[in-house]
């Protein structure tokens, strides 16, 4: 297994700078490593991780796991946490792991040494879950796929919704939508 400097060098030169995300980015990723025994990350193809924050925690999950959304292997739910769950798929066993001390350093504080003077222990909580996950959330090719009534646009992995026995995507059911188109080229 790598080392933690390795690891977060690896977190860095994926995200480009050091900060407090990348530092506990880096411990949680190597908390849910050791949680499974995996030592070699990027040889390993059945590891799901569903991080919870779309910041800095998020790229060096990734880069020190290996896993990406475009492989169907990072997950990410919008809670704003500093947490994230690693799921197997061979064991179906799944653990979440948080921070659970509120601490940051002061301004102009070196942030690896702060962090450094803690141990995981007092740091962060494990905590083994039952995901609710489904053969769609799984790697793979798309099982199936539907076309939305609204946009005509194809829906993969089970992602539409139904109403009044249509499909649709979730943007053309859902009233409060995050886009709304202008023009169309």
């Amino acid at each position: 297994m790598r080392t933690f400097e390795e690891d977060l060098q690896k977190a860095l030169n994926f995200h480009g700078q050091l900060c407090i995300g990348q530092v506990l980015g880096t411990r949680i990723a190597r908390l849910g490593l050791m949680q499974f025994g995996i030592t070699e990350p990027e040889k390993y193809k059945d590891l799901i991780i569903y991080v919870e924050s779309d910041r800095c925690l998020a790229d060096a999950v990734s880069a020190v796991c290996g896993c990406s959304l475009g492989r169907r292997r990072l997950k990410w739910i919008d809670y704003g946490k500093m947490a994230a769950v690693f799921y197997d798929i061979q064991t179906k066993c799944s653990y979440r792991i948080f921070n659970h001390k509120r601490i940051t350093p002061e301004k102009g504080e070196d942030i690896l040494a702060f962090y450094n003077q803690y141990s995981d222990e007092e740091l962060f909580s494990i905590q083994e879950v039952k995901l609710n996950i489904t053969e769609f959330d799984l790697p793979g090719k798309p099982i199936i796929s539907v076309c939305c009534e609204g946009c005509k646009e194809k829906v993969m992995d089970n992602r539409h919704v139904t109403l009044d026995g249509k499909n649709y995507c979730r943007h053309c059911a859902d009233r409060s939508k995050y886009y709304r188109v202008l023009r169309v080229e």
